[in-house]
């Protein structure tokens, strides 16, 4: 099962080079023991990329459920 996520990472959310304000995040569900898995795909400070990515987000909510 794969879920997206579009994280903002406020106060106390730390990167080990910078901390970003956006970030679009996969969500996996693995079939065996491993269980939930969140990967960052990007991570952003800016404002109009926080848009592209909330747009991207409801693109591929529509591939999943269509």
């Amino acid at each position: 099962m794969l879920g997206l996520a579009l994280v903002l990472t406020g106060l106390g959310a730390f990167s080990i080079f910078k901390r970003a304000k956006y970030s679009l995040q996969l969500e996996i569900n693995h079939a065996d023991t491993t269980g939930v898995q969140w990967v960052n795909v990007k991570k952003t400070n800016s404002e109009a990329d926080r848009l592209v990515l909330e747009k991207q987000v409801l693109v591929l909510k529509g591939l999943k459920s269509g």
